[in-house]
């Protein structure tokens, strides 16, 4: 009796899943959610196949974007930069820079998120080789992060660092390392 009831139930649970006619086959297989589209990008990093990961970091924006999910949308976005930065497409991306300020401009996001987008924005400027504003970009996710008491001050103290390090302010840098 207890196989038939189990059996029972699993036929009425597929029909109130899958609806009234259809099957689990006739629905296909199930959509990637937010951790199996990170998978993806990361599988795909790791085999040296970075461009092929752009689209999945559109599809983990939207997706994250749909469900709401503002951190990962911000992930999406870094690591859709840093893969760029990889191939060296400077057109695409300053597109992907604009619309990071986009992002940060039309969402009402937390400060801590604002920092972020100033530390990548700085990380992209940077590594164009302008420094003074890589610091100005640095200085302004600092001047967020304390203002709001942020717990992620210590990578824009390292980025600022950095930015000591390059100018040949030595000491300067070494404080900004301690501090961080």
């Amino acid at each position: 009796m207890r196989i038939r009831v189990a059996t029972l139930i699993a036929v009425i649970c597929m029909i109130l899943v899958t609806g009234p006619g259809l099957s689990a086959e006739s629905v296909g297989p199930p959509k990637p959610g937010l951790g199996g589209i990170q998978d993806q990008i990361r599988s795909l990093k790791a085999a040296g196949k970075g461009r092929e990961a752009l689209p999945q970091c559109d599809a983990l924006f939207e997706l994250a974007g749909k469900l709401k999910n503002k951190t990962v949308q911000c992930q999406a976005l870094e690591t859709k930069l840093r893969l760029l930065r990889t191939f060296g497409e400077r057109a695409e991306r300053q597109a992907v820079s604009r619309e990071i300020i986009r992002f940060v401009d039309d969402e009402k996001l937390p400060a801590h998120s604002k920092a972020w987008a100033m530390r990548v924005l700085g990380d992209d400027v940077l590594e164009e080789g302008d420094i003074a504003a890589a610091r100005e970009l640095f200085e302004a996710a600092l001047k967020i992060e304390r203002a709001a008491g942020c717990v992620g001050a210590g990578n824009t103290l390292l980025g600022i660092g950095l930015i000591e390090y390059r100018e040949g302010n030595f000491t300067a840098a070494l404080q900004r390392y301690e501090e961080a």
